[in-house]
């Protein structure tokens, strides 16, 4: 009874649940990497893990525009051999290489925080470490939050949303270009 309330509420004001979404997902990318630079020891100031969440942002946005250039170069020509339109959603291999390179930029901040001391407050609850050549990575506690809520599931919500619009500017230039 109550979810059929919260569903009819949610389908009366959907797209303000979708700019709600989309700003909590910013907002939870950004913290995610903040709270990893902070915890790692790379960003030892507010501004510096701040800087660190714009940088996240940041990189989103140009990593969708390269990939949506690959996307159209050498995907779409094979995809929509018909006439119908490009789909807007992100395509599941950019979102995949997107949650890869996440989990590669979370073990460099690490790594490049691993010669301050690190700020630990939830050690070993979950941790991923890497090492090799004398020297241990290792993304725990905070930075495993920020890793899993901020740059995979957040960046992922971001990721489809500069990706749809991304698309549809470039349907634009395109339709103008013709015109």
């Amino acid at each position: 009874m109550f979810g059929d309330r919260i569903d009819a509420w949610a389908a009366r004001h959907r797209t303000t649940v979708d700019a709600l979404r989309t700003a909590l997902a910013f907002a939870a990318l950004a913290a995610g990497v903040a709270l990893h630079a902070h915890e790692s020891g790379l960003a030892v100031t507010f501004m510096g893990a701040a800087l660190c969440g714009a940088a996240a942002i940041l990189f989103t946005w140009i990593y969708v525009r390269i990939t949506l250039a690959v996307q159209r170069v050498f995907f779409d020509p094979w995809t929509h051999v018909r006439p119908e339109p490009p789909s807007h959603a992100a395509a599941r291999w950019a979102v995949w290489t997107y949650v890869g390179a996440g989990l590669v930029i979370f073990f460099v901040i690490a790594w490049l925080g691993s010669a301050t001391p690190p700020v630990r407050t939830l050690d070993d609850v979950a941790s991923i470490s890497v090492s090799g050549g004398g020297a241990r990575i290792s993304i725990g506690g905070y930075g495993m939050l920020g890793l899993i809520g901020g740059w995979w599931i957040a960046g992922r919500v971001v990721l489809r949303f500069l990706w749809a619009r991304a698309r549809i500017a470039a349907e634009l230039r395109t339709r103008a270009a013709r015109a």
